[in-house]
């Protein structure tokens, strides 16, 4: 018997892997037909021709690795000899978006069934997750989006094993630490806030708070100075990457840094939230933008709210359903989901905090959409929570939830490529 439950959670997980990347390959092929990857900032100010450089080319100018600190390392070796295989950077580019993003959704799936123990919920809730705009769309488009996201959904996965099943492994967490850091330098915060909790919970802080305190900077350490050597031979092999560890790496990105929170902090603080739990899930129709020099027009979710019924529709199933968890996962005061819950309220109030001053656009707005899927698992994974007394209403919600949610985005999606072609 177990080793039928266990086929068939190989079976959905690889044919959950399969099914998005043939998807998010799809789209991104339609959208290369359009020669709308060619140009800077145009899809929500992502710079996909850097990235694209990054993966792909050897001696490009990899700069961005001061802020994505080992991003080309990892990526480019693969990079080369899928451009090589293909003829084409782009083609080349595309596969691995395609298959980072894929595989973020796998380990969704990973994540959701170590909570539930359920194959039919973890399938929905992966599917939801990989339909979200966030995940959808930066797996579409090449960028560090959908890498990034796949390192931080490692690290909630490791949470989960070292807080449900007690298999607290230190060298998983510093290749979790090393992974979030490696593309997204500020991602490592949030492993580092689960692996304190995660010590925290092990044994009683009033018991041995310095022992806790050690192993949080014995991990630190381990992270930043595996990092600085990587870093040093990734700078070794491509000269012109940047080296995270340098102050002066860092002052190209005060120009995207904003001080608008202290002059009108409810704007911001409101824009923060209609991201993270309305735009970043299900998308509304773009406001188009004139870029100076791009002969195509740029697109941006900035202020939009234009939703089409359906999306309307998929955004009262989701609050819905997040709130009923959210009520659920209270009520019944079950120690594991409070303990995760609270860390990742911790992730997502860190993030919040970053991205309030974070994000300033070319267009004088705060443009969060490059960003915001770094943390919107942290928002739809209290959907984990939620039950219902009879299982086939509770598969059959979740599961009207994905297809909406799929239904809306994927429209959405079709309506930006009918701007390009």
């Amino acid at each position: 018997m177990h080793k039928i439950k266990f086929h068939r959670q190989v079976i959905a997980a690889a044919a959950i892997f399969l099914l998005f990347f043939l998807l998010y390959i799809t789209f991104s092929l339609l959208v290369a037909q359009t020669g709308a990857f060619s140009n800077y900032g145009i899809f929500f100010e992502l710079d996909t021709p850097r990235v694209v450089g990054d993966m792909t080319v050897f001696d490009a100018n990899h700069h961005r690795t001061k802020v994505h600190p080992l991003f080309v390392l990892l990526t480019n070796p693969a990079g080369m000899l899928l451009s090589s295989l293909f003829k084409s950077d782009l083609l080349a580019a595309i596969f691995l978006n395609s298959f980072f993003g894929a595989l973020g959704v796998f380990t969704a799936f990973v994540y959701f069934y170590l909570i539930s123990r359920d194959t039919y919920n973890a399938c929905l809730l992966a599917c939801f997750f990989g339909f979200t705009t966030s995940q959808f769309f930066l797996s579409v488009i090449p960028e560090t989006g959908a890498l990034s996201i796949l390192s931080v959904m490692v690290t909630y996965a490791i949470f989960v094993l070292s807080v449900k099943y007690k298999r607290d492994e230190f060298w998983a967490w510093i290749f979790a630490g090393l992974f979030t850091f490696a593309i997204t330098s500020t991602n490592l915060v949030q492993t580092l806030i689960c692996f304190t909790a995660s010590s925290l919970f092990r044994q009683s802080s009033s018991k041995a708070p310095l022992r806790i305190f050690g192993r949080v900077v014995v991990f630190l350490a381990c992270v930043l100075v595996c990092g600085a050597i990587f870093s040093k031979i990734q700078k070794v092999v491509y000269p012109s990457a940047g080296l995270f560890y340098l102050i002066e790496s860092y002052e190209e990105d005060f120009l995207y840094t904003s001080t608008l929170v202290l002059q009108s902090p409810l704007t911001v603080i409101l824009q923060l939230l209609r991201h993270s739990f309305l735009v970043n899930i299900i998308a509304p129709y773009p406001d188009i933008f004139v870029i100076a020099g791009q002969d195509k027009p740029a697109l941006t979710f900035s202020h939009s709210l234009n939703y089409m019924f359906v999306g309307w529709l998929a955004i009262g199933f989701w609050l819905t359903l997040l709130t009923t968890g959210a009520i659920q996962a209270v009520a019944k005061k079950q120690e594991i989901p409070l303990r995760i819950g609270f860390t990742f309220i911790i992730c997502l109030l860190f993030n919040y905090a970053l991205h309030s001053i974070y994000g300033r656009g070319v267009s004088g707005g705060m443009e969060y959409f490059p960003y915001i899927g770094n943390f919107s698992f942290l928002v739809l994974s209290g959907l984990a929570y939620f039950s219902f007394p009879s299982k086939k209403v509770h598969r059959l919600l979740l599961g009207s939830l994905a297809l909406l949610t799929g239904v809306n985005n994927v429209i959405m999606f079709m309506k930006i490529l009918d701007i390009y072609q």
